[in-house]
């Protein structure tokens, strides 16, 4: 059942035409100026020719696609379709080239949100009630399959909520239409089902933004197979005898998150994210009758997703698996006979099989082997990121610390860029970033009666891959590797008693210790060395290790500063550092340095008067 609620807004510019001169430039007269001004052109109102005319179509619904089993109160889903179109035109003395000075446009939104409550409909759908940390079945089932059902309802369903977001965004610019601002053909005739004509301008289809073609449309064919029916579009006509540069662009994204209470105060959070999308660019070149053909044609694909990319020690490394899977595709494509493949496709084919490879080495699982190939590389994969508060109460931390908190995060994330000409796909570049940020983070507050004042400490330390395809170096992978480790320890003591010109006045001490390791490399990787290829840059050695890589450049930073304030009564303060910082380069221009800093900061403030 939909709920619409539609909005739809327009707006029109025109330039009045010189009704009171004629072409003689001799005053007409009232009834003449009225005749052209009504019932003119198939126009009610004839006010002039136009120039600009915009035109604003919403709509939001509500379906009820899960009015089954009394699933409904568990799921809802809200969408939304937005349409900008505009028309324009720059007036031509020439009628024969007034079609070629018009253009259209559209941006189009489409937008769908599903929220599911995963835990409340577990429960529904086998039976069971939450009490306290144990689940108890309605149904009294029990036994081995009540256990089988408990452990499938833990694992898939214990998520507090799934939300699923799908945004759509299409844009197209077409220059050289035919007729009018497209009104008529949005009201009186597609909306009423009647035919449409070009005379009246673009078609309702391109108006709502479902079609790239300004003239053309959609229609309902039979179909062999269930449902039995489908669509299919076609391009309409264009001005003749012209040649016009039409754009489309098209982005999407699919966003889905879910999270749950592993055991109390831990909880761990999911996502899925994938954004793709590609510009196209093509000539449209017209007959005398009107018929487009499409020539110089250029698709540029962008793909960005999450992915899981963590190695595994019983599992072979990144490097060796692409290595592996690219000598199975090579020997395959260097199969085929040069008579049915010529060196410029042999040579794209084989960019196109290092990409495959590049993407299947480094993702560590690749769920739902059945998709087709383009799906599954589209599909995201699984980001996580978990937190534990209330760690003070382990026995570890009893009586010591008042909060301590763990973190945990991993990110992961494909990007790709593809040419696609009329010679084929060419990738350009691909890139896998994969980190925790942090892999460990712990934070704590001490106990401050143990202690004898506030302490806190904090210890973060992430790490992270970058690695990098680019057709322009053939079969060469750069990786940028990073470690970062810091340690921030903090303790203050209020209220000492100290003897200070005869007077007891109240002093503050604190001490804080900050260290940093920043560890940076980067390097390369030739795959056709790592296969063993005579054509290499440079040849493999004799018994090298499969993930052999030639080093370019690293950098080490180590920071360490410990330091000591003290205050006496708020008028007197000291505070005494040390700082070390050192950098180690190995294979850059410029050597490392170290620098030593060492301080004291007295300050005493006077005030008084009469």
């Amino acid at each position: 059942m939909l709920n619409p609620n539609h909005d739809y807004t327009l707006a029109a510019r025109s330039k009045l035409v010189p009704f009171e001169l004629n072409e003689n430039n001799e005053q007409r007269s009232g009834a003449e100026i009225f005749s052209r001004l009504f019932f003119q052109n198939g126009k009610l109102f004839n006010p002039g020719e136009d120039l600009n005319y915009r035109q604003s179509f919403a709509l939001t619904f509500r379906p009820r696609i899960f009015h089954v089993f009394g699933v409904e109160q568990f799921a809802e889903m809200n969408g939304s379709f937005n349409t900008d179109y505009q028309w324009q035109q720059q007036l031509q003395a020439d009628p024969t080239l007034s079609n070629f000075a018009k253009a259209a446009t559209f941006n189009n939104n489409q937008r769908w949100d599903i929220n599911i409550r995963l835990k409340d409909l577990g429960n529904k759908l086998f039976g069971t009630t939450q009490s306290g940390n144990a689940k108890q079945n309605l149904n009294g089932a029990g036994g081995f399959m009540s256990s089988v059902m408990n452990i499938v309802q833990s694992v898939f369903f214990d998520y507090d909520r799934l939300t699923i977001a799908f945004n759509q965004t299409n844009n197209a610019t077409n220059p050289g239409i035919y007729g009018g601002t497209g009104v008529t053909n949005f009201w009186s005739r597609g909306a009423l089902l009647r035919g449409e004509d070009p005379i009246w301008g673009p078609s309702l289809a391109y108006q709502l933004g479902l079609v790239a073609n300004p003239h053309g449309g959609f229609r309902v064919v039979s179909s062999s197979s269930f449902p039995f029916f489908g669509f299919e579009t076609f391009t309409g006509l264009r001005p003749p005898n012209g040649a016009f540069q039409d754009n489309f662009t098209q982005q999407n994204s699919l966003d889905v998150r879910t999270g749950r209470q592993l055991w109390e105060g831990a909880t761990l959070d999911l996502t899925w994210r994938s954004q793709f999308g590609f510009n196209r660019t093509q000539t449209a070149t017209t007959t005398p009758e009107g018929i487009p053909t499409f020539t110089n044609i250029t698709i540029v694909e962008q793909l960005s997703r999450s992915i899981v990319s963590v190695p595994l020690p019983f599992l072979t490394s990144s490097i060796e698996s692409i290595a592996n899977a690219y000598r199975v595709r090579r020997e395959a494509i260097n199969a085929i006979p040069a008579a049915q493949l010529d060196t410029a496709r042999r040579n794209q084919a084989l960019l196109t099989a290092l990409s495959e490879s590049f993407l299947s080495g480094f993702e560590t699982f690749r769920f739902l082997p059945f998709l087709s190939q383009n799906l599954s590389r589209v599909l995201p994969g699984m980001n996580w990121s978990f937190r534990w508060d209330g760690m003070e109460k382990l026995p570890l931390f009893d009586g010591l610390a008042q909060r301590v908190s763990l973190e945990h995060r991993y990110s992961g994330q494909y990007q790709s860029n593809r040419r696609i000409t009329d010679f084929g796909t060419a990738p350009e570049t691909e890139t896998i970033r994969s980190g925790f940020e942090p892999l460990i983070g712990l934070n704590m507050v001490f106990n401050e009666n143990k202690l004898g004042g506030a302490m806190t400490a904090s210890f973060r330390w992430n790490s992270s891959n970058n690695y990098v395809l680019n057709s322009s170096q053939r079969s060469t992978i750069a990786r940028e590797s990073s470690n970062d480790i810091s340690l921030n320890i903090s303790f203050i003591k209020r209220g000492m008693k100290f003897m200070f010109l005869g007077m007891e006045q109240p002093n503050d001490l604190e001490i804080a210790v900050l260290g940093t390791y920043r560890r940076t490399n980067r390097a390369t990787f030739d795959i056709l060395q790592l296969i063993g290829d005579s054509t290499a840059t440079v040849p493999s050695a004799p018994g090298a290790p499969a993930d052999q890589s030639r080093r370019i450049d690293g950098t080490t930073a180590i920071v360490f500063e410990p330091s000591a304030r003290y205050t006496i009564s708020n008028r007197v303060s000291a505070r005494a550092f040390f700082r070390l910082e050192a950098n180690f380069t190995e294979g850059a221009a410029q050597p490392g340095n170290r620098v030593t800093q060492v301080g004291l900061d007295i300050r005493i403030t006077i005030a008084g008067g009469r």
